[in-house]
């Protein structure tokens, strides 16, 4: 059994990592890129002198990802080691069922997934899943099932849910329940938003159960956002696809830094790892941007909060 004692001693040594507000600010108002990335020298982000391309930029940041991967690996028991490669399994699999429906073959598949993509890949066409693990199946055989449906992947996140909330109830804890609950009505309002834009009307079946706001609240704009008013007070209101991500990243980011106070237990080595995923999108599009010479005012716009103590 993990000893999360000791664990979390230890990952309080690597929340010292973390960037800070200054450290991010500093960043932002870098002249150059090259100015950017020389600030964060001393850092665990030790970039390499030659970058000349985008997929240069894509492909540091996969080597990160790769070490904090190799680290949860270490420092988590093995039901939130999978919650955290979830999302990379899902995109696997929503690739392999987009490529079949299109009939097209994608090389887009993300390297970190828990299984491998071209095992998933296998596994999918052969309908034969002794190879996926037992969380992973309903998702994958659901997949497989309704690959001809043409709202599958809408589905199936709900299936998603389900196998979130399996792997993380788990850990008895209601810190982590109650970000597994904001991630949900994230979920769950990407897909109202997605289905506004295409002009179709949201079957509210389609939504996932377990979140602070209640499905049913979704029928109507109005009433949907003033119940977002009430769950997440100060949250302007209504939400545009414009702004989703930012408002996404900053509710996760503003619930976690409260695991920072406390001193030991599950909560803080949970908060971390999500944090730090968090904080490697917020510098990876900080430098994309200061690599194609946009405006500071601009990127500014896209920076996520520090993970540091609440105020």
């Amino acid at each position: 059994m993990m000893d999360v004692f000791c664990t979390s001693g230890k990952v309080k040594a690597l929340e010292k990592t973390s960037l800070t507000a200054a450290d991010i600010s500093k960043i932002l108002n870098a002249k150059t890129f090259s100015e950017a990335i020389s600030i964060l020298n001393g850092t665990i982000y030790q970039f390499p002198q030659n970058i000349i391309s985008q997929n240069d930029i894509y492909n540091f940041f996969n080597g990160i990802t790769q070490n904090l991967i190799k680290d949860m690996r270490r420092f988590l028991p093995e039901e939130l080691y999978y919650y955290f490669l979830l999302p990379y399994d899902f995109h696997n699999l929503k690739l392999i069922i987009d490529n079949y429906r299109k009939g097209k073959e994608s090389k887009n598949y993300i390297p970190f997934s828990f299984i491998a993509y071209f095992i998933l890949k296998e596994a999918f066409e052969k309908n034969n899943f002794k190879d996926i693990p037992l969380y992973l199946k309903p998702m994958v055989e659901f997949g497989y099932k309704n690959r001809n449906n043409e709202y599958v992947l809408l589905m199936a996140r709900k299936i998603y849910w389900d196998t979130v909330k399996n792997l993380v109830r788990t850990q008895h804890s209601d810190f982590i329940n109650g970000y597994i609950k904001i991630e949900i009505d994230l979920s769950n309002i990407g897909i109202f938003l997605q289905q506004k834009i295409s002009g179709l009307p949201l079957d509210i079946n389609v939504l996932s159960d377990g979140g602070n706001i209640k499905k049913e609240r979704y029928e109507r704009d109005d009433v949907l956002w003033t119940y977002v008013n009430m769950v997440y007070p100060g949250l302007k209101t209504p939400i545009d696809v414009d702004g989703y991500d930012m408002v996404g990243y900053s509710l996760l980011m503003n619930y976690l830094k409260y695991a920072r106070v406390i001193p030991y237990g599950i909560e803080p080595i949970f908060a971390y790892f999500s944090a730090k995923n968090i904080e490697i999108d917020n510098l990876r599009r900080i430098l994309l941007g200061k690599f194609y010479n946009i405006e500071v005012g601009k990127i500014g716009e896209w920076v996520l909060p520090a993970y540091q103590y609440p105020a």
